[in-house]
Parts: C-alpha cells; structure tokens; sequence
C-alpha cells in the first residue's frame, strides 16, 4: 500500500450519484463533447474518411487508425520514415551479440502458434507457380507469405524472420521458379499504415530471403504491383504508390540485373504495372489521384514500348481529373486485349466506378463496357483489381466489394455469388490468379482470405484452412485448460474454439478485449467497437449486450476494461473516466467526472486498465498521448496522477506483479518505451535499454525475466531492462497486442495482430490427478428453469468429463465438462466425473426443483434449438412459428410444447422477416450471408404445407428482407433493405405472387429488422438507422405508397409496437433506452421501470389495449398505455430474443437458444376480473401422492365462479396422454382422479383449463 507521504499525492472524487446529478452529467458532457480539444478527439475520422466509406468501413477504418496514431510521434504526428526497419535491423545486430546470462537455458521455450487456422484473413496478392500449379504462394497484409506445395490443401509460412509481415505483392520468375520477388508494405493510402521494406528476393522456392531494394528504391517504400519480363527474367519492374514521405520517389521502378540495382523509369502514383508477355517491352500503366487533391508527376494511363524507357499516354475518353485508383490486366494470349477498371475520384472522397474500359488493338482505341452496378461499392480506392484468362480474351474478372465476370468479352456480367448475395465468396477482393496449367481455375485472394474459382466462376471453395493471419485485439484464458481459445480480432468479430485451432465467429462486428469468469468459465465477457459489452453464459456460443445504467461515453474504438478475478462480479470501464460495476453490470457508479484532464479543460482517453496481480484494490490506468499514469489504491476512490514521470506517449500497458512494483510500456516512435516504478508510481525509472525505437504494447514479469510485447514481435530481458533480445523462438516479426498468463497451466498467451494467438509453456507443470475447485451456484430450480454448469478442475494433462450418474436427458461437454439439464424431476442426482492419466475424480451434487410454478410464467419447450432464434410468431389458437440463422425456421401446433424444424434453403442464410397466416401459410425473409451484419442479398419464400417445402416470391433485387406484413391474405407490403443501404417498399395484391417496388427512396436510412407495424390498412410505421448515433421512425398513411420520417435521438430500435395513431413504443435492447410516442409523430425517451435494461421485445393488444415490454427477467406490462406497469417473472432461461401476445391472458417468450416459455396468469387481467365479479382466478392446489407409485393421484384446484373446466395429461415431449375430463363446475374446491399404476416412471405434466386460464402441474411417478 502507499505510504502517507504518497497518500497526499491524491485527490478525491466522489461516488455520489443522484438522478440530478446524472441528469446534469450528462447535460455537460453533452456540451464539452461539442467542443472537445484535441486530445480527446484525436482518435476521430475526418469528415471526408466518413463520406468515403460508409458505416462498415468507417469501422475498419477506425480500428486502423487507431493501431498507427496511438504509434505516432509526439512532435508532428508521424510515424518516422522506416521506423520498423530500422528496428528490425537493431534488433538482429543484438541478437548477434553475445547472449544474455541466462538467455540459453530461456531460448529452450518455443512459441506455438495455436490459430485459428480456418478463418483467413485479409489477402494481397496470390503466385501460382508456372512449372508446377500445385505450389501456391500469397501475401497477407498484416499476416507474411504462406506457400503450399499442394495446391492450397495445406499453408506454412515462409517469411517469419522478415523486418514486416505486410505484403503487397509477389511474382515468380517464370525460367526459374524457384526466384521469387516479395513486395512489401500493403499498398493503401494515406498515413495509417506502416511504410513497407521494400523488395524481397528468393532463390530457394522461398524458403529464405534476401532484402534487394536497397540500390535504387526508395529504402521504406511500400510496393504495388510487380512484372517479370519472361525473356529476360532479370528485368522486373514494381509500381511504387508509397511509402516514401517525398511524392517524387512514387512511380515505377525497373532492375535489369535481378534486383541488385533499381532505376526510376515513370513518374507518378502508381499501384498497376502490366506487360505484353509476347512482346515484353510493352508496358501499361496509370498514374492518378486517389481520393482527390493533387499529385506530382502526370495523371492518367500511360504506355511503353521500349521497356519504359519512354512513355505515351493513352486516350480512354476519361477526363484525367476524375480518374482515380485503376485496375490493370490482359490477356497473356492476345495481349492488345487489355482491361481497365477505372475508380471515380468524385471530390467528395467516394470512389465509386466510373466504368471498365477495354481495348483490342494495344490502347490505340478504346471501348467503355456497361456493367449492371457499381461492384466498388464506392471503394475503388481499396478493392480494385482485374483478371483476363490467359488463353481466352473474353473471360474477364473484376473485383472490387463483389466480383462480377463476363464470358463475352465484357458485353454482359454476371456477379460471382458472394457474402453480400447469399453465397461463399468473402468481399472485398484484392488479387486475381489463374492456374497456368488450367486457366478454368481461377484464385481469388480477399479479406476473408483464398477462394478457387471453377466450373466457369459457378463452383466457389474456400482453400486458406491451414493459414494463421488474424488480426486479435485481446482476450482471455480459460481458468484450468488452455485448449479453449477466445478472443476479440479485427475486422472478424469475438471468436471461439473449445478445444484445437479450429475457430467459429459467434458475435460479428470488430471484436475487442475479453475476460472469462475464473470460477463459472461458461460467463464470459467481450466487446464490440466503442465499448460495447456483451456477456454470454454459455462459453462464448451466444451473447447478448449488457447496458446496465452505464452511460453511452466516448471511448476508444477498442475501450479497455478489467474484472477482478477474485470478485468476478467487479469489473471496471474506461472511457475518458473510469466507471465500476459490483453486479456483473446492471449497475454502474461513475468512479470520476473523467481521470486524466487536459490543459484546454477536456480530458484524455484512457487507453489501458489492469488491476494489480496481487491486490484488486490497486487499480491502475493509461491515457492517449499527453495523458500519464493513474494509481488507485482504494478501488477507484482515490487516484495518484503522474502526468509527467513518463515521456508524453500513448500507454499501452500499466501491471503489477508484486507489491510496490510498477511496469509501463508506450507504443509511441521517438519516446524510451518500458518504465519502472519501486514505490507504486511516484517515481518511475526508464529501462529502455538497447531496446530499438518500436511500439511496446504489453509487458508480463516473471521469475527475474521481463517478457514484452511489441511491433516487431517479443522481447525479453534478464538483467532488469538493460539489454534486450528479440525472442524469436517460432515467433514471427508480428505486432503484438496482448499478453495473458496462466498460472494453473504455467502458459504464456500471446495475441497477435497479424498471425493469431501463440502459447509458450513457461512453466512445466507437474503431472497432478484432477480435483475439482468449484461448486454449482445453486442446487435449487425452479419450475423448468435450465441449470447450466462448467466446473473448474485443477489436473494435469487436462481431464475429460463424463457424467456417472444423471437424469437421461441431462448432458456433458467432454472436453469443457459443461453439465447442461432441462428435465423436470423434483430430485436429481449428479455425479460428474474427470479423468486424465493420473487419476480420477468425482463432484456429486443433488438438484431440487420446486413442484409448481412460483412465477407467472412456465417453461414449455426446454430444449435448445440448434441454431440462434431471430424472431417469433403466433398465428391462429395455438400455433407459433419461429425465423432462425443457417436458414430454419420451426412451427409449433401445440402452443410450444413440440417442434418441427424445417430449412427453407441450403445456404448459411439467416431469416430475418416472418409473418404467419395459420398453421399452415407463412412468408419469411432472409438476409445475406450469416458472417456479415445487415448485408446481403436475400430471399422472400413462402410455405403452404407447413414449412415441409418453400417457393420463392422474391429474389435478385440485391435485397434483404426483414419486415413482412399482410393486411389480408392478398394484400401485402415488405420493407427490405436495398443496395447501397436503402429502403426498398414492395407491395403485393395476389398473396405475394407479384411484387410491385415503390418509389426508390436514394441513399435513405437502413430500415431495422422487425420493426414494421400497422394499426389499420393505411396506417403503418417502421424505424430505420441512419448513423450510430441517429435513427428516423418513418410513418406512411396511404398503405406504404408514401412514407415521411422522423428524426429520433436514438441508437437502435430491436422492436416496435403501436397501440393506437397516436401512441407507440419501441425499444433498444442495446442502450436499454424506451420510447415512446403520444402524437404518432414525436419520439421520446422515457422513463420507466424496465428501463437500462435489455429489453428485447415490445408488443401491443390493440383490442385490449394491453402493451407488453420484455427484458431477460422480466415481461412487464401496462394496460393504460404505458402511464403504470406491472411486473411478471419469468424463468431464467438465458437471453430473451422474441415475445408475442395475441391477447389479454395469452403470451409466449423464446430465448435466443430457443427455449420456450408460456405465460400462466397475467396479474392486470386477473385483478380486474376478480374486482368485477367476472370469471374469477383458477387456483391450483397440490396434487397427493407426489412422487406416486402406482397409485391413484388426486388432482385439486379451486374455482372462484363457475366456469367450463377441461383437465388433461402430457408427457415432458408436451404429447397428451390422457384427457382427465370435461365439464362446468361451481365455484369452490373440485379434483381430477388420475390412474398410474400403467404408466412407465417419469415426470408427467397436468393442466387445467378454464374458460380464462390455465395453470399446469407436476407428477413424478416412482418404481
């Protein structure tokens, strides 16, 4: 702890928290957030990076920008020239020197790289080897070169030791293949990637490298596109488009002698360079703008004929100042047949295209091609590339977001089948190959990774299983078994793998940091961008997002936050303040107005937050550059503030290892990297070292060894920091993002941003006979509540689990030993058992569930459906359908109690609209692909036998289609999500036999799934998302002809529901914010019980006037349009997704895993009824004998009027078994008689029935 004198370092701020004084917080952050100084705003995108790329590239490129500016340096804002090089080439000179004292016996441990190795990545260029096909080589942009000798059945990588992972591009000599020159440095745009390193040679079929731009090119420089003459394969030429900070050093640069020395031959910015194979002296090129502004050197495309020596420019019919970013190719056979996809700079940073251009007489004339749609999607600048089939000059490719192809020469398109149109292919591609041998296979390298084209572009397979090149954030390990493997990436979402490298994408989006509960490991927690937090209770399998009262705060794209693992029910968030929850965030106290001030008054982000290893109470935080360090020692109350012990640089990492020991790691260029504190922070020592100038991310210490994380890979030190030496035990030159330690498995964990996670075994531990160190939180259920239990067992090697003795229907992961029950029995005995080589162990537990519902509503279907649930609904008496992802969609007749499950297509497609007619009739929508989020082109299907077949009624109008409603059954209308993120209106009159499309609405809003309501014929709305922070309600009143809208100051609507023209609701599970409308037009916030809460679902009785909220505990409902609301609990089944109620006393809710649960009683109906002298309540009393052995079970209930009463038996499947009887009985005390002594042992469910409710029961039969 700190001493007195440190003590009165700190100031305090205080944890009170009042409605006003949140009401005012908020009031001020509102303001100062509108005129914040820079440094809190020094993670933003510009206006014009907004324009250019949209909503999902506007994430990318947040997440990009904010991995380069946390490295820029503090006195202009740059990242120097070459940095990484540099570092690199320090690095190997210490590795030259002599080792450090104990650096043999540390060089023993190796780093293994543990995936995944099925999901891809981002991929920049593809080399198919001339002489030999079946080896493949390609560059990933942040994850190296990968080869396979057998046409891509297996990868390994080649390119571990180079200076940079990030390629731009590879070509193979033709004569002798095994020559290969390696470009590096991805070839994007402006400052928020590292320069490359230049050139790469290899003369070994790239095995080993050697650098051979050092004579000539610009040393830093990323590279283009590279050509290899074929007569002379010493000749090569590289298009240089940055890298180097002077625009002179662009251009293409030509070797004649094998890349020993370079020569400049043109002039501009240039990223294609192509050339006549039969007559290599012909070369093409295109110098151009990018997004807008100038450049030095010419503009447009341009032509050689002697080598480049010299260079014509070639008319396309384009003016050269809106000619942008230009992809090149030819055909190898007939090479005057050249293609140019040309990019349009509009001046507003779009890029979208300005059309494909052709000549077939070597660019003395040219041809504009038509294509159906813009494939750039407004981003020429980043996806644009062409293929021509070698042989054949009419097959063509071009790529851009999607792939298109044409068999005729460019006359007509047709769009290979992508993510955005229900198909394989990853978007947003980057390199074209043919196989030399047999040009009808064609490779296609994207950010999803390597695809092969067949049978005419018809036939996609994925051929990338086996390379290791994501890009993670963060995560964490699983308490007892390092085999299960989490974590949040770039780009591709929060993944998972229980067991091996074998990895699934559970939650999209950009996946941040996470942490794994030390005691229950099935709760996990992670992040999507801006400090999202979702929780999930089942290993990671579904999430759902957690509000809490936790205010919408500015953050970092990736916002840090930190759980105490010996109180996992702590756990702090850092936004530019700090906020900490004690409940698993349904509460949040604001620990500070914000942490790290600024000169101007704003406040700095924070940019890490740990938690001392051995006290919880020392929390420790780092701000942006400029901010400091932070220090508590009280958890949060107090904090030291040193602002200046540090160099101004980005803090990557704050730890403790042992007490009063501090560590810090910067990530900024030009600044000492790693710092030391002896007395918890007040002084800090700098132990840079021989350290080279590169970024520090992370920093683990452990036996006398410091171990950190850094841009060039890991680093150690044995001497306290003085020397340095790059660890390169079977770790590549990637930057590191995280480093986690597990001390019951003695494994060290690195994330990698560029090549996935790699585990080094630090400590060896002793083989030991499993113990289980864990205990179920409760042995106490109620009435058909799900028990989920993931034990924590400390053994090594890790155990398998069995379960010796339980219910039939219970079950247990192997692997992860998860016990997972949803029988009914009154009592159920467990014993779970773990066992590895060294012994084995036993936990026995008992479960006690109690005889009848206490809550208001019952479980009926308790099983997991196999895929997540989307929506739900009711049609006729007793009639539910469900929408689910991988294209299902499930149909109960029984009011839930059993399932049939029927696919309406084979493709990974999600369905996302639905709307029942009967138990037979229904018209579902799908989305695209399941890997991305709103995209893709979908399909609207209908059934008429049930779902056991589907037709399609609407497809290839590159649309999605969310929300489906029918006013009768001929007469309909569909609000999908169009291209370029429009709301398309489709109206029907015949049942949805022909589809009528309504006005185009240009560039509107995306209209949100589930969303679309309407009280009568003409009168109808639906809420649309426009920005992350700004959203419309739309309303038409003539039927969906005509639609006006309204700006509403919310995030997202997950459902929404009107009771009448004036008065509506909708609801946001994501912020926990409702709203609601009293004019049909105006939208507000307001307050209410349910609010901060995950409130999945909003539902109106119109006739009732019954409105109904539901979040994950609790359905509230309110009959006087939302003024009062009254609460029923529901049953712990894990996340709700979808609730309907067709009436008053009627309900169903359906979890996201498909568990299904009824509504008993519905307290407003019940207490008006009673109160009116109408039918009154139907009580049910304890059934005797309960358990029952073969005797007669009386059945007694209670009747407070006379009413119809109807009693009948079910099996646990919700088969009926036995009708009890049917009759009109008086009010009082009545029985049903139950014979059992046939019946098998088991559980037996009861129900009895009234004209106005139901209630249900419980019988066990015994032996």
């Amino acid at each position: 702890m700190c001493s007195s004198a440190s003590k009165q370092q700190y100031f305090r701020y205080s944890t009170a928290r009042t409605a006003m004084t949140r009401w005012l917080t908020t009031l001020l952050s509102l303001v100062f957030l509108t005129s914040l100084s820079a440094p809190l705003y020094s993670q933003a995108l510009t206006p014009e990076e907004h324009e250019r790329i949209g909503v999902d590239k506007m994430r990318k490129a947040q997440a990009r920008q904010l991995f380069f500016q946390n490295r820029y340096m503090p006195i202009d804002g740059s990242i120097p020239q070459g940095a990484k090089l540099q570092a690199w080439r320090k690095a190997q000179q210490a590795l030259d020197a002599p080792r450090l004292a104990k650096g043999t016996a540390f060089e023993t441990r190796e780093w293994v790289n543990v995936g995944p190795f099925n999901i891809g990545g981002r991929l920049k260029t593809v080399a198919v080897n001339p002489m030999n096909p079946s080896t493949i080589f390609v560059g990933a942009a942040g994850g190296g070169i990968w080869r396979s000798y057998d046409a891509a059945q297996s990868w390994h990588p080649v390119s571990d030791n180079l200076p940079t992972q990030s390629m731009g591009n590879l070509v193979i000599n033709p004569v002798d293949t095994s020559i290969i020159y390696a470009g590096t440095g991805e070839a994007s745009f402006g400052g928020r990637s590292f320069d490359g390193a230049g050139i790469f040679k290899s003369t070994d079929g790239g095995t080993t490298w050697t650098e051979v731009s050092g004579n000539g090119i610009p040393e830093y420089s990323r590279v283009g596109m590279m050509a290899i003459n074929p007569v002379n394969p010493d000749i090569v030429y590289a298009a240089i488009p940055g890298g180097a900070r002077d625009q002179e050093d662009f251009g293409i640069y030509r070797t004649t002698d094998a890349g020993g020395s370079w020569e400049k031959v043109f002039d501009g910015r240039t990223t294609d360079v192509i050339l006549n194979p039969q007559n290599p002296d012909i070369l093409y090129t295109v110098s151009s703008k990018i997004f807008g502004g100038t450049i030095l050197g010419q503009y447009g495309m341009y032509k050689s004929i002697d080598g480049g020596e010299t260079w014509n420019k070639l008319d396309l019919g384009i003016v050269d100042s809106t000619m942008g970013r230009t992809g090149l190719a030819l055909c190898a056979a007939q090479p005057d047949v050249v293609y140019a996809s040309v990019s349009e700079v509009t001046g507003d940073g779009r890029t979208p295209l300005l059309g494909i251009y052709k000549t077939t007489d070597g660019g003395a004339s040219w041809a504009k091609k038509e294509v159906p749609f813009d494939y750039m999607i407004s981003q020429g600048w980043f996806d644009n590339v062409m293929g021509v089939h070698p042989a054949n000059p009419d097959i063509v490719y071009a790529g851009g977001v999607k792939m298109i192809r044409s068999s005729d020469g460019g006359e007509n398109w047709e769009r290979i089948k992508d993510q955005l149109g229900g198909g394989l292919l990853h978007v947003d591609q980057h390199a074209i190959a043919f196989n030399p041998r047999n040009p009808d296979e064609v490779w296609v390298g994207n950010d999803g990774g390597l695809f092969r084209l067949t049978d005419d572009g018809q036939t996609l397979d994925k051929m990338d299983i086996g390379m290791s090149i994501t890009q993670f954030i963060g995560g964490d390990m699983h308490p007892a078994d390092d085999r299960f493997l989490f974590g949040g990436t770039q780009d591709n979402g929060t993944m998972r793998s229980p067991q091996g490298n074998a990895f699934e994408l559970t939650l999209y989006g950009d996946g941040g940091y996470g942490w794994v509960h030390p005691e229950r490991p099935n709760i996990m927690w992670t992040t999507q961008e801006s400090g999202k937090m979702f929780l999930s209770e089942d290993h990671g399998v579904t999430w759902y997002r957690v509000i809490g009262d936790l205010d919408p705060d500015q953050s970092l794209f990736y916002t840090p936050y930190v759980m105490d693992k010996t109180n996992p029910n702590t756990l702090y968030w850092a936004s530019y303040r700090v906020w900490k929850t004690e409940n698993s965030g349904r509460n949040w106290d604001r620990l500070q107005s914000g942490l790290f001030p600024t000169p101007t008054g704003s406040f700095y982000f924070i940019s890490t937050l740990t938690l001392a290893a051995y006290d919880p109470d020392i929390v420790l935080a780092g701000a942006t550059a400029g901010g400091g360090i932070a220090i508590s020692t009280n958890g949060g109350a107090d904090w030291l503030l040193r602002h200046d012990a540090i160099p101004e640089g980005y803090v990557t990492s704050v730890r403790s290892f042992e007490q009063d020991e501090l560590y810090a790691t910067i990530s900024t260029f030009g600044v000492d990297k790693v710092w030391h504190s002896t007395d918890l922070g007040i002084s800090w020592q700098n132990i840079n070292g021989n350290l080279p100038d590169i970024p520090v991310t992370d920093i683990f210490v452990r036996d006398g060894i410091i171990v950190i994380g850094t841009d060039l890979g890991v680093f150690v030190s044995e001497d306290d920091g003085t020397s340095w030496l790059l660890m390169e035990n079977g770790m590549p030159t990637v930057p590191i993002e995280r480093l986690y330690f597990n001390e019951r498995t003695g494994v060290l964990r690195a994330y990698t941003h560029g090549r996935g996670m790699y585990d080094l075994q630090w400590d060896q531990p002793t083989a030991r006979a499993p113990q289980f160190l864990s205990q179920p939180d409760t042995t106490i259920l109620e009435f058909g509540e799900v028990f989920t239990y993931a034990p924590v067992v400390d053994a090594h090697p890790a155990p398998t689990f069995t379960l010796v003795d339980a219910p039939s229907v219970a079950t247990i992961d192997p692997v992860l030993g998860t016990v997972r029950w949803s029988g009914s029995d009154l009592v159920a005995d467990f014993t779970v058992e773990a066992t590895n080589s060294e012994g084995t162990a036993r936990q026995v537990f008992r479960l006690v569930t109690n005889d009848a519902p206490t809550n208001e509503w019952q479980v009926v279907s308790p099983e997991r459906m196999s895929t997540a649930v989307n929506m739900m609904r009711h049609a006729g008496e007793s009639t539910l359908w469900v929408a689910r992802d991988s294209g299902m969609v499930s149909r109960s007749t029984d009011g839930g109690r059993s399932w049939e499950h029927h696919r309406v297509m084979e493709r990974d497609i999600g369905v996302v609209g639905l709307y029942a007619f009967d138990e037979n009739r229904a018209i579902v929508g799908t989305g695209g692909s399941q890997s991305l989020v709103n995209t893709g082109e979908g399909f609207l299907l209908r059934t008429t036998d049930g779902g056991s077949s589907w037709e399609h009624l609407l497809y290839g109008v590159d649309s999605r289609f969310g929300n489906i409603h029918f006013w009768n059954d001929l007469e309909g209308i569909v609000v999908s999500q169009g291209a370029q993120d429009s709301a398309d209106v489709w109206l029907t009159s015949d049942g949805g036999d022909t589809w009528v499309k309504q006005v185009e609405r240009e560039h509107s809003p995306i209209p949100l799934y589930n969303t679309l309501r309407f009280i009568d014929r003409d009168r109808g709305w639906y809420a649309s998302k426009l920005r992350d922070d700004f959203m419309k309600v739309l309303r038409t009143n003539d039927g969906g002809v005509t639609w006006s809208d309204r700006d509403v100051r919310g995030r997202f609507a997950s459902e929404l529901a009107m009771l009448n023209e004036d008065r509506g609701f909708f609801v946001d599970e994501f912020t926990g914010e409702v709203f609601r409308t009293v004019q049909g037009v105006v939208w507000s916030s307001i307050n209410a019980p349910m609010v901060e809460k995950r409130n999945a679902s909003v539902d109106a009785d119109i006739q009732a006037k019954m409105l109904w909220i539901v979040n994950d505990s609790t359905a509230w409902v309110s009959r006087n349009e939302g003024d009062d609301w009254t609460a029923t609990t529901l049953v712990n089944t894990g996340p709700i997704q979808d609730a309907v109620f067709p009436d008053s006393i009627r309900g169903w809710a359906i979890s996201k895993t498909g568990v299904v649960q009824s509504l008993i009683r519905n307290p407003v109906v019940s207490v008006e009824r009673v109160t009116s002298a109408i039918a009154g309540n139907l009580e049910l009393l304890p059934a005797y004998p309960n358990p029952a052995a073969g005797e007669t079970v009386r059945i007694p209930f209670r009747l407070s009027s006379a009413s119809n009463v109807e009693a009948a038996i079910y099996n646990t499947s919700g088969k009926k078994l036995h009708a009890l009887g049917s009759s009109r009985k008086s009010a009082g005390q009545h029985a049903f008689d139950w014979a059992t002594e046939d019946l098998a042992p088991g559980t037996y469910f009861y129900t009895i029935t009234t004209g106005n409710a139901s209630a249900t029961g419980r019988i066990v039969i015994t032996k």
